[in-house]
C-alpha cells in the first residue's frame, strides 16, 4: 500500500510539474509531502515506539546477563 501511495504521489507530482511555475511547484510539493507525512504519522510513531521497546528489552537482558556473569566469576574466585 505504501509503495502505491509513493508512486501515486510521484505520478501526480510529475503531471502537475508540466504546467506549473517553479514557485507553484514548490508549494505543491510541500503540500504533498506534508499530507503524506500527516497521513502516516501514527504509523511512524507506532513503529518508533515498538523499536524503543525492543531496544530497552535488549539492554535490560544484556545488563542482567552481565551481572550474572560477574557474580559467577566472584563465586568462582571465592571458592578458590
Amino acid at each position: 500500500m505504501m509503495k502505491f501511495q509513493n508512486f501515486l504521489v510521484f505520478f501526480l507530482f510529475v503531471l502537475q510539474g508540466c504546467g506549473l511555475s517553479s514557485g507553484e511547484l514548490e508549494v505543491m510539493s510541500f503540500r504533498i509531502a506534508d499530507s503524506t507525512f500527516q497521513a502516516n504519522t501514527s504509523v511512524y510513531f507506532r513503529e518508533a515506539d515498538s523499536l524503543c521497546t525492543v531496544l530497552e528489552q535488549n539492554q535490560l537482558n544484556h545488563w542482567v546477563d552481565s551481572l550474572l556473569a560477574q557474580r559467577r566469576i566472584e563465586v568462582i574466585e571465592l571458592r578458590k
